[in-house]
């Protein structure tokens, strides 16, 4: 299934040529489409001589941006393979995997339906916060208890996500960023980190062992939940390593 953005030349910046015009940016899946945003946001001039500008994200399926055709020119460059960007596999994952299409300005065909469908996408970005729910089993979130992280469908917590490699706030996740988590506590020790303990079970204890993974690991299976039968038959989140497939599918929540 392909995934599709509507992006809008809103016009600020230096260059407010096409004012309005709006295109159909048109990728393999949303991750494709992240993964692209945050390299147009990186790489403000993929094409020499040719500069974005202004770049901002309403939502997952609503950008807006400045300088136009510049954007046109950049996803075809890139989709060719030919744009010049900082990271090379973020490049070549685009290859072959990203289209642009005209729609229009605002005054040329009033009558054009929009290609985007509504929806309730959650933003993946830098220091956001949010909830975790299992996708197979919506009534179950994770939630601290007794400094663990446990899965409950009576209580849930709050987590933080943090990108190890950028200190800029808002940055769109994508897949391949490392990524550290932290619970919102309702007592007065605030924000805390969360590790591992010697079974892999995730905890809210000081010198445990970092957690640190890739962002698209929380739903490719690398963390699940196992009961200990020696601690009141309790069910922990346990992580497992980054090659480990066989846990849950997790998703964020707002």
């Amino acid at each position: 299934m392909t995934f599709h953005v509507l992006a809008i030349n809103w016009g600020e910046g230096e260059n407010t040529t096409g004012f309005g015009y709006r295109w159909n940016i048109i990728t393999a899946d949303r991750a494709t489409a992240d993964i692209l945003y945050h390299v147009l946001d990186e790489n403000k001039e993929p094409m020499q001589g040719r500069k974005i500008g202004y770049m901002g994200r309403p939502n997952p399926q609503l950008w807006t941006f400045s300088s136009d055709p510049e954007l046109k020119y950049a996803i075809q460059a890139l989709d060719e393979g030919k744009a010049n960007v900082q990271n090379r596999e973020h490049a070549q994952s685009l290859r072959g995997n990203v289209f642009i299409q005209w729609l229009g300005g605002n005054e040329s065909d009033r009558s054009m339906r929009q290609i985007v469908p509504p929806n309730n996408l959650v933003d993946y970005v830098h220091e956001g916060v949010y909830f975790i729910r299992s996708k197979h089993r919506p009534e179950q979130y994770w939630s601290f208890h007794k400094d663990m992280i446990i899965p409950s469908s009576t209580y849930r917590s709050r987590f933080r996500i943090k990108v190890q490699s950028t200190s800029k706030s808002g940055q769109v996740v994508v897949d391949t960023d490392t990524v550290k988590l932290y619970v919102l506590t309702t007592d007065d020790r605030g924000e805390r980190e969360i590790r591992l303990d010697h079974s892999r079970r995730l905890v809210m204890a000081e010198g445990q062992s970092e957690l640190t993974f890739p962002f698209e690991k929380l739903r490719t299976g690398k963390f699940h939940n196992r009961t200990w039968p020696n601690s009141q038959d309790e069910t922990y989140v346990v992580a497992k390593d980054n090659d480990f497939q066989g846990g849950d599918v997790w998703e964020l929540l707002n």
